[in-house]
């Protein structure tokens, strides 16, 4: 036994001889500020988990390329960042109100792991039921949840993905051939892809979520094919490290959701919706359908195929800022989507940190600094991109966006595949400051 002798204190350590010579010497400081300064230099050097994927050349973006102009009701806007005026309830048309009830979550359930995904039946937190009939299940609808959980290293056959449907408020295992006989109906389908850092359990309560704030409150007659795409996102390290090992995981993830994607019926609207790591899920998964190889990877195509008619939504997107310009990494997939609307937060402290995750670029996530929409091929005609910074706040948090009404309209609008003009039009109807494009 020794005692090591403390400013303002005195410890008695039981410690092996080493450690008690360690401590009596004082060295023990300079080793600690030895092991920071590894830290430091780790984290800017990076540890060499994307090697796989060869060298990518990410085109700077600087901050003076993205227009920040005021909004003018009179004179809407066409592809600069919009930030909206926040709308009360009683100010907004029917079918933009806000969902009545949003479960407040304080982190991912106790269900976890590709076993789960493979159980016959997957029990969800009970979601109370409110008196308003749009934050249940509506009766036209479908509900899926597909799960790439079994998935070690993903690649483009979809063979590995898991099935359940959602049926009297529960999940029942369903087979590939039950899903691809689902899409014989003729209704819009559309995919929420979530971010980062989510259990398979988290990953139900949050598609539910998206579910009840941005589709079962949009008119759709013939109901919705409303589709919860599950990656493996569950923390695996500490630090720097697990955000990379995560963004590889995501870019690979593309692949195997742009095969899943070519499945599709080319003649049924298509909405995709990312958040965070998701968009770049959704990005790397609509480049694939042009044909173009991503990572090393393509999918397989029919002859003649025409992708079907597809809107994108991403939120707080965790993608290089300038990856869908001409030339870059995510260029293949504008073409193809008819409407991009990008949901984006200046404040967020996670997005600013982005430039320590993504080696090939020095910039915040495109989630933060938008799309320097007057560089893109038809010079941001079919992007709608807004700031709402001041309506969620600085946090990371999905359900920040969730508890928006101004979020929940901008999204809803484009899952009811609403034009620019009844966009306009709504908007000023409704008194509401916010721009469009």
């Amino acid at each position: 036994m020794m005692s090591a002798q403390f400013p303002n204190r005195k410890v008695t350590c039981y410690l092996a001889p080493p450690l008690r010579s360690l401590i009596a010497s004082r060295h023990w400081v300079r080793v600690l500020l030895l092991g920071i300064l590894l830290q430091a230099a780790w984290v800017i050097r990076g540890d060499g988990s994307s090697e796989a994927y060869g060298q990518i050349r990410i085109e700077p973006l600087a901050v003076e390329d993205i227009e920040f102009e005021p909004l003018r009701d009179s004179e809407p806007l066409r592809g600069d960042v919009a930030a909206p005026q926040e709308a009360s309830p009683s100010d907004l048309p029917l079918s933009a109100a806000p969902p009545a009830s949003l479960i407040e979550l304080s982190g991912p359930g106790d269900l976890s792991g590709p076993q789960v995904a493979a159980e016959s039946r997957l029990i969800e937190q009970p979601m109370p039921v409110s008196e308003h009939a749009d934050s249940m299940d509506r009766e036209l609808d479908e509900i899926w949840l597909v799960s790439s959980r079994g998935i070690a290293c993903p690649g483009c056959d979809v063979g590995g993905l898991t099935y359940q449907r959602r049926l009297d408020d529960c999940w029942v295992s369903m087979r590939r051939d039950d899903f691809d006989h689902s899409l014989e109906s003729p209704k819009p389908t559309v995919i929420f892809v979530h971010g980062n850092r989510t259990d398979l359990s988290y990953a139900v309560r949050r598609g539910m979520q998206a579910y009840r704030s941005f589709v079962a409150s949009s008119p759709a007659p013939e109901g919705v094919r409303f589709v919860i795409w599950a990656w493996p996102s569950e923390q695996v390290s500490v630090g720097i490290r697990d955000f990379r090992l995560k963004a590889d995981r995501a870019d690979l993830e593309g692949c195997l959701f742009g095969t899943f994607l070519s499945r599709l019926p080319a003649d049924q609207q298509l909405n995709l919706i990312g958040y965070s790591y998701g968009s770049r899920i959704v990005l790397g998964g609509v480049s694939m359908l042009s044909g173009e190889s991503l990572w090393g990877r393509h999918v397989s195509l029919p002859s003649g195929y025409a992708p079907p008619p597809m809107r994108v939504t991403l939120i707080a997107a965790a993608a290089p800022p300038s990856s869908l310009l001409p030339g870059q990494r995510y260029a293949p997939a504008y073409p193809l989507i008819e409407r991009l609307v990008l949901i984006n937060n200046r404040e967020d402290r996670a997005l600013k940190l982005y430039r320590f995750v993504d080696r090939a670029t020095s910039n915040v996530a495109m989630g933060s600094l938008g799309l320097a929409a007057h560089r893109l091929d038809d010079a941001g005609q079919r992007l709608a991109q807004w700031d709402v910074s001041r309506h969620v706040g600085p946090q990371h948090k999905i359900d920040l966006y969730f508890a928006s009404s101004v979020v929940g309209r901008l999204v809803r609008e484009q899952v009811g595949w609403v034009t620019d003009d009844e966009a306009n039009r709504s908007t000023v109807d409704s008194g509401s400051a916010s721009g469009r494009r």
